[in-house]
């Protein structure tokens, strides 16, 4: 089933106060006095109002907003407790079995509604054993699909259309049909920052297709040193771009398929550029000299948390990669497995 999907039960969004004010209201689970912030789902993490919870544990918050936005209620440490639709009117936050929940404005009650239903599907999934069968899998999972189409649909004029296509719509699609469903927005949310994003994530993906001309990096190594990709494709040489991380598990399952590879075929002109998208630069300099990892490595999260590398080539999730030919051009992309030295033992005679 798709996690990412599922995810979603777990969270609220926020939509447009269009220059009205929004008043939030509730009752909170916290000491009185602590501290509560409503906080932009930026990159920056901007602050948009804040108050302090008072004796009877509740609390209020008002925002105008110019253009429509996604925040989440975060208590005294910034640790998310909600993300919500805020728009205008008065939004109710109440504590529930799962968390807690927004409601009383258009979004937050589409959105709530549409939660029950994936709710509801969620369980039917989990009603079919540890071991569900393919078939009985496939029509969970088509009804999850529907839902989710019909929900984005639905919105094609707000936020809530725009988030669950940039979340789960568009993960499911090629880089041609999320333009095409793209297109069906209203000009306003095709203009929002959020789908401006998306479009640079399709940008990529297309960018990244098999026959296209791989893209320059130049990160740091661990020894602090510059190191270009440009340096190790050329001809004879067949490079992977390896994306990954010492916080996933499934990127250090692939590393001894990588060293494998790497000890069959890099006397034939086999390199691996590997670019870590660790926040902890320590944690990866240990883990590199720790292991068997004998190849380029790199990496890529900035101070700030980001990662222009991982956007430039579009990487929604770990471990991704992409094998290079001697002439620049990707030939290949996710070889997980043997199925590295596979391809490999077809390019390389």
């Amino acid at each position: 089933m798709k996690q990412t999907l599922f995810a979603l039960l777990a969270a609220a969004l926020l939509s447009s106060c269009g220059g009205a004010t929004c008043t939030l209201t509730g009752k909170v689970e916290l000491t009185p006095g602590d501290s509560l912030f409503l906080v932009a789902a930026d990159r920056d993490r901007t602050e948009l109002g804040s108050t302090l919870v008072v004796q009877d544990s509740s609390f209020t918050i008002s925002y105008k907003a110019s253009e429509p936005t996604i925040a989440v209620l975060a208590n005294k440490f910034r640790s998310p407790m909600l993300m919500l639709f805020v728009e205008p009117g008065d939004i109710t936050v109440t504590r529930t079995q799962a968390g807690y929940r927004a409601q009383g404005t258009p979004s937050n009650d589409r959105f709530n509604r549409f939660n029950e239903q994936m709710a509801a599907l969620q369980s039917e999934y989990y009603a079919l054993g540890p071991q569900p069968d393919s078939l009985q899998t496939a029509a969970v999972q088509a009804k999850l699909d529907r839902l989710v189409g019909e929900s984005v649909e639905a919105n094609f004029d707000n936020l809530l259309g725009v988030y669950l296509f940039t979340n789960a719509e568009m993960q499911q699609l090629t880089p041609a049909q999320s333009r095409e469903r793209m297109a069906r927005f209203s000009e306003a949310m095709q203009a929002h920052p959020m789908m401006q994003e998306a479009l640079r994530s399709i940008e990529a993906a297309e960018n990244t297709e098999i026959g296209k001309p791989y893209m320059e990096l130049t990160l740091r190594n661990t020894a602090g040193e510059p190191a270009a990709l440009s340096s190790l494709v050329g001809t004879g040489k067949w490079v992977l771009i390896d994306f990954w991380a010492t916080w996933c598990p499934p990127c250090i399952a692939e590393i001894p398929h990588l060293s494998e590879a790497y000890a069959a075929y890099h006397d034939r002109g086999f390199e691996i550029y590997g670019v870590s998208l660790d926040n902890d630069e320590a944690r990866w300099k240990q883990y590199v000299s720790t292991h068997d990892m004998p190849w380029t490595n790199v990496i890529a999260v900035e101070g700030d948390k980001s990662s222009p590398a991982a956007e430039q080539y579009g990487i929604r999730s770990i471990p991704t990669n992409f094998l290079i030919s001697p002439e620049g051009v990707i030939v290949a992309r996710d070889l997980r497995g043997e199925a590295l030295g596979e391809k490999l033992a077809e390019v390389i005679r």
